[in-house]
């Protein structure tokens, strides 16, 4: 069997599974593995024949459902067992090529074993410290570095994990000798492991592992745990004893808030890739000039120019209402002025022999790795480059590798120069800096450790050679609140406006209102619901929505500015002009001179045909503010279409006066027709073409100006005669 029909056919017996189409999954294994020994699936089949003739006779069986679940779960474990042995001896994914290679190493060892020489490191290393002997500080870091690869590639590799197995890992959690940094790694590789092929004790093994609350480690165990939740949220409905240690370990509020975190931060580095490309991909200067020549500027202003970058300025708090965004930021500052050099700037740093091995993309930083180790010394690491980059909150433990590496590539002198500098200079700031920010408590809380390891697995995703064989929940659409392991946070209506104002924050306007819409659900009927809610419908221009949203909080708080003004936007832009007037005049009493809001007034009036009311505003605009084209533009465009030819002829040769684009000469053009001035219009017509690049480019707009023309007179079967007067 090749790889191809294997995979295709565990997708499909897990799709039967699903669907709980257990005979037919059966039958489906039995034809698969036809050849292989049938005693474990007989296990299976028979109690299910049993329990089917049962219900054919009418039996009463309490345990009929019980029984079911088990026989699924079962069949699930052995598709799992069957299937990952076939696809070791075929296929080319890192996982099957990897057990392929190292199963001997797997088999050899044991995890007391693994164990017992990961808890003799510190005083291996201290002995050697204390004899300055090279050579055996280089074995004894040799033989840890060796120790922790074979603890990756067995607890990542290996079956699911008997009773035994589980019994052995619990004494890494119970050990007072392991460095957490060892222990770290182990976590990294159960979360693999079980992401890979669901093992129930390696996930009760984790929730074991954050109780342990180690600083470091505990938060890296959430993190695995609520991947793995997500991944195989299907699989966990057939364990309901795990389900329960889950339900029993959610009763933490802190552990609640936390995943709450981890949520919110997943979320983010999804964005990870939308902001890079926003960096790399600036719209040139030029081109914006360019297109905004092809805009239709009748009136000066561009359609829709009031719904840019008009969010509430009330809700700038909620975006960033969050502690670890608080922390964050306070860590930011300290390291940095706002510069993001996150992914885009360490992603060319990550070629070095160091990352080529799996297992160091997992593993803490740490000054006692040989690759740090061998190059800075072990002694004196105060005021040294490792311990800035060591006691650094800003970069995830993969970057700080990759920091030191990339200093390594300096001469020596060069490296001990900066080394002294660093030493005298930033470490004494530092230094001052940590007594008023106390940076290495900030550094210690759970959610800035989630972070930065949320950052390490989005590289490793990401920029591992082998990455696209590992399955990424970078790449999933993350619903935490409609799992049921996590239905907290559909109770939480402080947890659901963090959730939804991200949403909102970065564009995602359509997952924003499923998010509202729960909201609803929690009888938190607020003003910043509705408002926030109706601004997203706005945004997806459903304006309908939108309205019976904004109506909805104005209930709640009457006459607020922002509610009104948008209100207006969206009764505008469904055409309902004398309720969009009633909106903008309610936020004209109280900012009289918004020369936005006066120009749109005169809009509504303008499409309600009441031009002599529409340039009353627009020459208001004119007075506030001296020199006003966009004035100038509304009052020319106005008094054309009301027949003040004259009026609209001044206008206009002031604009061609002032830098003019091509729609002006467009404009000036038609109103100089309207006045019987053939020639002046051919001039204005031909200086459009100009400006627009190309005849049809002008022609179009000449068609879409067709009815104002002939409504001021102009024989309609003129214009086509006209345009072949510009050649």
């Amino acid at each position: 069997m090749d790889e191809k029909f294997l995979n295709k056919q565990y997708t499909y017996i897990n799709t039967l599974l699903q669907q709980k189409r257990l005979k037919d999954a059966i039958s489906e294994l039995e034809s698969t593995f036809w050849e292989a020994p049938k005693d474990e699936l007989n296990n299976i089949k028979m109690p299910y024949q049993y329990m089917l003739q049962y219900m054919l006779e009418g039996a009463q069986d309490p345990q009929r459902y019980t029984l079911y679940n088990k026989l699924v779960k079962d069949t699930l474990e052995y598709t799992d067992k069957v299937f990952c042995k076939e696809l070791d001896k075929v296929s080319s994914n890192t996982y099957h090529r990897k057990r392929r290679e190292e199963s001997d190493k797997i088999n050899s060892s044991t995890y007391l074993g693994l164990l017992k020489t990961l808890e003799g490191f510190k005083d291996e290393l201290a002995v050697g410290d204390l004899i300055n002997d090279e050579e055996k500080l280089n074995t004894v870091l040799a033989r840890h570095e060796k120790a922790l690869s074979d603890l990756f590639l067995k607890a990542w590799l290996s079956d699911t994990w008997s009773v035994a197995d589980k019994e052995e890992a619990s004494s890494f959690l119970e050990s007072n000798l392991l460095i957490e940094s060892d222990l770290s790694l182990f976590i990294s590789a159960v979360t693999l492991a079980s992401i890979q092929y669901f093992d129930a004790k390696k996930v009760s093994w984790l929730i074991d592992a954050y109780n342990k609350q180690s600083i470091f480690a505990s938060p890296r165990a959430l993190v695995g745990l609520v991947m793995i939740i997500h991944l195989q949220n299907e699989r966990l409905s057939y364990y309901p004893e795990l389900n329960a240690k889950i339900s029993f370990l959610l009763e933490d509020p802190k552990v609640e808030n936390l995943i709450n975190s981890i949520y919110l931060q997943l979320l983010q580095a999804q964005e990870t890739e939308k902001i890079d490309k926003r960096m790399r991909e600036e719209i040139i200067p030029g081109m914006i000039k360019n297109a905004s020549s092809l805009k239709d500027l009748k009136f000066g202003f561009e359609e829709g120019e009031d719904e840019l970058n008009d969010h509430n300025p009330d809700w700038a708090n909620s975006f960033e209402n969050s502690e670890a965004d608080k922390m964050m930021k306070e860590m930011a500052n300290l390291q940095m002025e706002g510069a993001d050099i996150y992914m885009s700037s360490f992603s060319m740093l990550k070629g070095y022999p160091f990352f080529y091995s799996i297992q160091n993309w997992f593993y803490p930083f740490e000054k006692n790795h040989s690759s740090v180790y061998n190059e800075f010394g072990g002694k004196d690491y105060k005021g040294s480059i490792v311990d800035l980059i060591l006691n650094s909150g800003m970069f995830c433990n993969s970057d700080k590798y990759s920091l030191c590496f990339t200093f390594l590539h300096f001469p020596k002198m060069q490296r001990d120069l900066m080394l002294s500098q660093l030493t005298e200079q930033q470490m004494g700031g530092l230094e001052d800096e940590q007594k008023s920010m106390h940076l290495k408590e900030l550094s210690k809380k759970p959610q800035i450790i989630s972070n930065q390891y949320i950052h390490d697995l989005y590289r490793f995703y990401k920029l591992y050679r082998d990455h696209r064989d590992f399955k990424s929940i970078f790449s999933e659409t993350l619903k935490f609140q409609e799992l049921p392991q996590f239905n907290f946070l559909k109770k939480n209506s402080t947890y659901l406006f963090q959730i939804a104002d991200f949403f909102l924050k970065n564009e995602h306007y359509d997952r924003a209102i499923e998010i509202y819409e729960v909201l609803k659900e929690t009888n938190d009927l607020s003003f910043d619901l509705f408002q926030k809610k109706g601004y997203c419908h706005q945004k997806l221009k459903q304006y309908d929505q939108a309205i019976t949203a904004y109506i909805k909080a104005d209930m709640i708080k009457a006459d607020n500015i922002w509610t009104n003004s948008h209100l207006a936007i969206c009764y505008r832009a469904t055409e309902q002009y004398d309720k969009a007037l009633y909106y903008y005049q309610a936020v004209e009493k109280v900012q009289p001179e918004n020369l936005s809001t006066l120009f749109y007034i005169g809009m509504c009036y303008t499409s309600m045909e009441q031009y002599d009311k529409a340039l009353q505003y627009f020459f208001k605009m004119d007075f506030i503010k001296n020199n006003n084209k966009k004035a100038w533009r509304a009052i020319g465009w106005c008094s054309f279409i009301s027949g003040k030819g004259k009026q609209a002829q001044r206008y206009y040769q002031k604009i061609l006066n002032n830098k003019p684009l091509a729609i002006d000469y467009l404009n000036a053009g038609h109103v100089e027709w309207a006045l019987g001035n053939l020639k002046k219009t051919v001039e204005c017509y031909k200086q459009a073409i100009k400006g627009y690049g190309s005849k049809n480019e002008f022609i179009q707009f000449i068609e879409k100006d067709k009815p104002s023309l002939i409504k001021q007179g102009i024989p309609e079967a003129d214009i086509p005669l006209l345009i072949d007067l510009l050649d």
